[in-house]
């Protein structure tokens, strides 16, 4: 018998042609194909992160996605290209909980610690720079 294959949506948001946004989507088509993953669509913002979600195009139609039910993952190379609002994401994230999603942030992955743990270290970093960044410290 086969077995389904796995599908996921990618996720890039740069806000300049210089922020790399190649070389994310070529990461995550990357890593799909070396986990036999099928990549359904990689879907791109060129807006801020500032901007809530649903108020981008690519934030949009992923949530369309994400309604759909019909992915596996949604692959991302840095958790703030979803949002740098920790509100905004704790909500997304339980929606994609409740719809039985996985996020995979590749900057995050450690074969050493779990996705949890890998995913709050993603949460515990952010946290950590955002008082630095509100004093001018970090550039981003």
């Amino acid at each position: 018998m086969l077995e389904q294959l796995k599908t996921a949506v990618g996720y890039v948001r740069f806000a300049s042609l210089e922020d790399g946004g190649l070389q994310r989507s070529n990461a995550i088509v990357n890593y799909c194909t070396n986990k036999g993953i099928l990549v359904e669509k990689i879907l791109d913002d060129r807006e801020s992160g500032y901007s809530p979600l649903v108020t981008r195009n690519g934030g949009c139609k992923l949530i369309d996605y994400v309604d759909s039910g019909e992915i596996d993952y949604i692959i991302l190379s840095y958790l703030h290209e979803l949002s740098r609002d920790n509100e905004e994401l704790y909500h997304f994230l339980k929606l994609l909980k409740e719809k039985g999603i996985e996020l995979i942030v590749l900057s995050s992955i450690n074969i050493e610690r779990s996705y949890f743990e890998n995913l709050f270290k993603d949460f515990a970093d952010r946290d950590f720079q955002l008082p630095r960044l509100e004093r001018g410290y970090l550039y981003e």
